[in-house]
């Protein structure tokens, strides 16, 4: 695995940066866009801090001692980072007191612990997921040991074990009702948990495969992807089905929404990323590498797809080739690292009066808009 991160931008098919300091497979991405950051998460033990501007890494974050599977954040104005590892351990860090760890401490001072400044442990087997509830200061742990933790944030302290699971937890989400929290698990299932009371409210069966993300920042919307290929929308107070998405070919590894103010959500799968629309348009974006997650940088404009769309255009990761030449055609095909936009699947318009129709004669709507940008990330896994 070369542990690569691609940043493209979708509406010029270039590749804006390639990211490839990590040695190991990228487990998880999160995008920060006070400062412009985007952290990683790794098989190779650490999480990274990446200041997009430049395409550097500016901060390393070592101290587990076994993969780094998960990864959030607690406030965006000062980045305390939250990760999770295979090693049973939470870690809490403080990016800001990095620099002081190279420092020798003065006569009589303890040495700073640098920037990990808290430990969790209470799980018997590796975390798989873990998120931040900002709404009651709590954390919230996965664990192959088919449970859910919530820990305080502040005092650090498990306060409730959630089990029901009979598998592996793989997935979080935080409803947008401020008290529930979703779980999905390799036993197929996805529950709904009652924070305050530590209670499952539901159980949510569809799927045939491994619940492997979730997304629920959307009110009255809960979506799910999975190892069955399938990509699925919930009514988490009802527990009613409601959209199934086909359209990946493999597991769906990541789910993030899009801000455009347009019912977005991208996914990925290891063999495409595809942006959903609800409950219309699918733009599809296919790739021959492992993508293991998704994360959004900024939004998208959805006047220029009206050109964009007119024909292929290819997203080349191959070492020192653009995936569009200067005269703004396709460049060489000359890696299996490629990223595809093609028109085949949808078109969009800019008259949002009018409804238009795909090849497959499926009606959808086009969109008002702002001017925005969209540029999705890639990890490569090979």
């Amino acid at each position: 695995a070369t542990g690569a991160i691609h940043l493209w931008n979708l509406l010029s098919g270039d590749c804006g940066l390639v990211l490839n300091q990590h040695t190991d497979m990228v487990t998880g991405l999160l995008y920060v866009p006070d400062g412009n950051l985007l952290l990683s998460s790794s098989c190779d033990l650490t999480c990274k801090i990446w200041e997009l501007a430049m395409g550097t890494c500016i901060l390393t974050l070592e101290g587990h001692t076994k993969a780094v599977r998960c990864l959030d954040i607690f406030s965006s104005t000062r980045a305390i980072i939250l990760t999770g590892s295979d090693d049973g351990t939470l870690k809490i860090w403080d990016p800001h007191k990095a620099a002081a760890t190279s420092a020798k401490p003065a006569k009589g001072k303890a040495a700073n612990q640098g920037p990990c400044i808290s430990t969790l442990a209470g799980h018997k087997k590796p975390i798989l997921c873990c998120i931040v509830l900002h709404h009651c200061g709590s954390i919230a742990s996965g664990s192959a040991d088919m449970t859910v933790r919530l820990w305080n944030a502040t005092s650090r302290a498990c306060t409730t074990t959630l089990t029901g699971h009979n598998a592996p937890v793989v997935s979080l989400a935080a409803l947008c009702n401020h008290q529930h929290l979703a779980s999905g698990s390799e036993d197929t299932s996805i529950r709904i948990w009652d924070t305050k009371k530590g209670t499952c409210l539901r159980t949510l069966k569809g799927h045939t495969g491994s619940v492997l993300c979730l997304w629920g920042v959307r009110r009255g919307c809960l979506v799910s992807g999975s190892a069955d290929h399938t990509v699925r929308s919930w009514d988490p107070d009802t527990g009613m089905l409601g959209q199934v998405y086909s359209d990946h070919r493999m597991m769906v590894t990541g789910i993030d929404g899009l801000t455009t103010g347009i019912n977005h959500i991208a996914t990925c799968s290891s063999h495409d990323i595809l942006m959903l629309p609800l409950p219309d348009q699918v733009l599809t974006v296919s790739s021959s590498v492992e993508v293991m997650d998704c994360a959004e940088v900024e939004d998208v404009d959805w006047s220029e797809f009206t050109d964009v769309m007119g024909g292929s255009t290819s997203f080349n990761s191959s070492h020192g080739t653009p995936g569009r030449s200067a005269d703004g055609k396709g460049g060489t095909q000359t890696s299996m690292h490629d990223v595809v936009l093609s028109s085949a699947t949808t078109t969009l318009a800019d008259n949002s009066s009018s409804p238009i129709r795909d090849t497959a004669d499926r009606t959808h709507h086009s969109v008002e808009h702002d001017e925005l940008d969209l540029q999705v990330i890639e990890i490569e896994d090979l």
